[in-house]
């Protein structure tokens, strides 16, 4: 047998369409909204950390490369040494 009228209040009855739309759109919209705070703050954190670690290349770049600068002045009097037989350089 169907109910027609029921005695349990619902709060729902006494709520517009328009206002329950609203309530439907906006719990999705709130998570989405959410995730995507929290997505933009981690790319923001990545963002940092890879501008701390290309200061910390563009630091360490200059020296390497007077090293390496070094390092072949001394392979061509090296060179110039062996080429030479010993009589340059000496």
């Amino acid at each position: 047998m169907l109910k027609k009228h029921s005695n349990t209040w619902n709060p729902l009855n006494h709520l517009s369409v328009l206002l329950k739309i609203l309530i439907l759109v906006s719990l999705p919209f709130s998570a989405f909204t959410f995730l995507a705070v929290k997505n933009y703050y981690e790319k923001v954190d990545l963002l940092n950390i890879s501008k701390r670690d290309l200061m910390m290349t563009k630091n360490l770049a200059r020296p390497a490369a007077e090293l390496v600068h070094e390092l072949q002045k001394e392979r061509g009097m090296s060179a110039g040494f062996l080429g030479s037989k010993g009589q340059s350089f000496a």
